[in-house]
Formats: structure tokens, C-alpha cells, sequence
């Protein structure tokens, strides 16, 4: 093998490795806390259950109640674009939670670990709320309802400040004011290894949490396939 294909061998594999990685995702559909894919840990925390009805998706849907919370972690994206999807649905009334949410787990350059929160916060009104690094703030109008499924999407470069996310509720569009869109910038984001969900409200009784359909996916930065494309059109030319 000639030198030139040596650097480029070294490259593609160096760069597929990235490339071709999986998403990470559990859908709860093993009826327990160990199932999913892509995973280095189950997931761990009190108070966890498992129930086929009231479900979000598939047969099974996992459950939250006390304040404890649950966590789970992934082998460390450290370069690249991350995106995290997942959905929520609380039985209790508004007067039966403080809130329910979702921890992003990693680092940031100021050595903060959870470098993302997006919850319904019942102490302001029930209101949607994020802290991306500093203290937490109010983003828009979108409150909970009830016994309704939000699906929440949040999206990052490692390596910088600035983020994206959305939420939707099921049945429901823009025109009604079910759906929210946001992006922002905050402290710069070095890796993300993990995710924990939260629900503080009665257990029992209806009461309860749910979480399904929680996915992790990372993709390459834009200067990465850009120097893989790079690559191959001189490999072309030297052919």
C-alpha cells in the first residue's frame, strides 16, 4: 500500500468509527430497566417501574413518581452534533406536581455535568422551562396539560455553545399553541454521556410519570465529512 493510501486508509477509519455509530435508544419495550440499545449502564435510581398501561408508544411505557428520578448513561459523544429525543406524560392535575423533566448529562467547559434541563414547572404556572448552564428561565406559554404526551427534542454541537429544541403535544399544532420551538446559546459543551428523567409529585392514585421513545443520536460534524470528502476527491485524482 502506497503512503498516500496509508494516511487516507487511516482517516476513513478514524472517521467511520463516528460515522457509523449507532442510536442510542430505549423504548421500554423489554418490560423492564435493563433493555435498549447502546447503553454502559442500566438504569439506575429508587422508585422505578415498568407498565403496560397507561402506555405512550408500543406495549410498554417507563414510569416515574417520588422525587428521586432516573438516570442512565452512554459511552461519552465527544465530537460532532448530538441529538436527544424523548416523551413525557404526567397523570397527576396541576396541583399534584412541582415538576417534570429531563436532565442531559455530560460536561461543560465550566464543569457543569448536567449541561441541559427542559421540564414543566408547576411552581410558575406550570410553565416550560430550561436551564442551559445558568439558572432556570421561562420559555414561552406552552403549559402542561394533563394526562397529555409531549414529545421533546433537543439538539447540540459538541464543542460549542449554541443548542435547539422543540416540544409538541400529541394532537395538537401550532395553530393551538401545543408546540414550541427555541434555540439559544450558553456555555460550551464538551461531551454528553448520559440522560436523567425527574417527576416530583403524589405516587399513586393516577398520579404517576411516564417516559418513552427516549433516543440518543450522534452525528459528525460538518468539518468532519467535509475533510472525508475532502479525502476522497484527492484519492480520486491520484488514482
Amino acid at each position: 500500500m502506497k503512503p498516500k493510501n496509508i494516511v487516507f486508509s487511516l482517516a476513513l477509519i478514524s472517521a467511520g468509527s463516528f460515522v457509523n455509530a449507532a442510536t442510542i435508544i430505549d423504548d421500554f419495550e423489554s418490560n423492564s430497566f435493563s433493555g435498549g440499545t447502546g447503553w454502559s449502564t442500566n438504569w439506575t435510581g429508587s422508585q422505578n417501574f415498568v407498565s403496560a398501561a397507561p402506555r405512550i408508544d408500543g406495549n410498554h411505557s417507563g414510569g416515574l413518581f417520588g422525587t428521586t428520578g432516573i438516570t442512565r448513561s452512554f459511552d461519552s459523544i465527544t465530537t460532532g452534533t448530538v441529538t436527544v429525543s424523548w416523551s413525557v406524560r404526567g397523570l397527576g392535575g396541576l396541583a399534584n406536581f412541582n415538576e417534570i423533566g429531563l436532565n442531559i448529562l455530560g460536561l461543560k467547559s465550566n464543569s457543569q455535568t448536567v449541561v441541559a434541563t427542559l421540564k414543566f414547572d408547576d411552581d410558575f404556572l406550570s410553565t416550560l422551562r430550561m436551564n442551559d448552564g445558568g439558572s432556570d428561565f421561562s420559555i414561552g406559554s406552552l403549559g402542561y396539560t394533563e394526562s397529555a404526551i409531549y414529545d421533546f427534542t433537543f439538539s447540540s454541537a459538541i464543542g460549542g455553545s449554541n443548542y435547539s429544541w422543540s416540544v409538541q403535544q400529541r394532537g395538537g399544532g401550532a395553530e393551538s399553541g401545543t408546540d414550541f420551538t427555541y434555540s439559544g446559546s450558553g456555555t460550551t459543551l464538551t461531551n454528553v454521556s448520559g440522560v436523567g428523567f425527574f417527576w416530583s409529585g403524589e405516587s399513586g392514585s393516577g398520579n404517576d410519570g411516564f417516559i418513552d421513545s427516549v433516543s440518543v443520536v450522534p452525528e459528525p460534524s460538518a468539518a468532519l465529512l467535509g475533510g472525508i470528502g475532502a479525502l476522497l476527491l484527492l484519492r480520486r485524482r491520484r488514482i
